[in-house]
């Protein structure tokens, strides 16, 4: 049975740049989830049912 031998990290602060590009991930992914809360909202459905009926009627009135 062998042990492993446990790393030492060496902890550094982050630099500006890093810090920024975390925020800016975290921004995305949270932009991102409210994009998908709303697309699955009952809201965004029946306004897409609607403009799907405009849309049908208009191309019936077109064509007559």
């Amino acid at each position: 049975m062998s042990t492993s031998v446990p790393r030492t990290h060496v902890t550094r602060s982050l630099t500006e740049k890093e810090m920024a590009l975390i925020r800016d991930r975290d921004d995305r992914l949270e932009r991102y989830i409210r994009t998908a809360r709303f697309i699955q909202s009952k809201w965004f459905m029946l306004a897409g049912a609607v403009a799907i009926g405009i849309f049908i009627l208009a191309i019936y009135l077109v064509s007559r």
